[in-house]
């Protein structure tokens, strides 16, 4: 079991992946956007139905940053009934549609936010945050004009050197260390 004793943020709680900068960056745009109202952390598709079955009441929102939905989808949508008995809204944001075999499943249990260029972008829009000086602070290297799966292939061949970190830390380290260089500040 999970202690949630250290507070609960204005109960809103970002669950995003790991190992990649993208995942940092839509967190901290997420956690900018919520005005720090959150807890941050990393999840693995693998862990996200038993995490979530471990949530209580404690937050209203949860949000889903690029989590993929293909661990065990039932446990996942029992997870996900018991927290909309609950009364916490589930919010799922990514740059992929949620896969066909899975709605069924999932169908009313979690609000979804899909947007077709990017995770980053994705939050962005969900948020109605301008996300393109953080894009280019991610990769100094894209020109303004670098959208959808060019920015994605991009963005993963030229990584910014300030993100590094992320691939090796919990998000909620690499979001601590971005506030400290100020790149999510104000």
């Amino acid at each position: 079991m999970l202690d949630w004793s250290h507070g609960n943020m204005e109960k809103n709680l970002i669950l995003t992946g790991w190992g990649i900068p993208e995942y940092v960056a839509a967190a901290a745009v997420a956690f900018k956007a919520l005005s720090g109202h959150a807890d941050v952390m990393g999840v693995s598709r693998r862990r996200l139905p038993e995490l979530l079955d471990e949530i209580d009441d404690t937050w209203s929102n949860v949000y889903l940053l690029g989590v993929s939905l293909s661990g065990d989808v039932p446990v996942l949508a029992e997870a996900l009934k018991r927290l909309k008995n609950l009364g916490v809204k589930v919010v799922w944001i990514s740059a992929f549609d949620m896969p066909e075999e899975f709605r069924q499943d999932l169908d009313g249990l979690i609000v979804e936010q899909v947007f077709d260029n990017s995770l980053l972008e994705a939050v962005g829009r969900t948020f109605n945050t301008e996300v393109e000086e953080l894009r280019l602070v991610l990769s100094p290297s894209l020109s303004d004009h670098a959208t959808g799966d060019a920015f994605r292939h991009t963005f993963k061949a030229y990584e910014g050197q300030r993100m590094l970190p992320a691939r090796f830390t919990q998000p909620s380290e690499a979001l601590m260390q971005m506030h400290r260089e100020h790149l999510v500040a104000g």
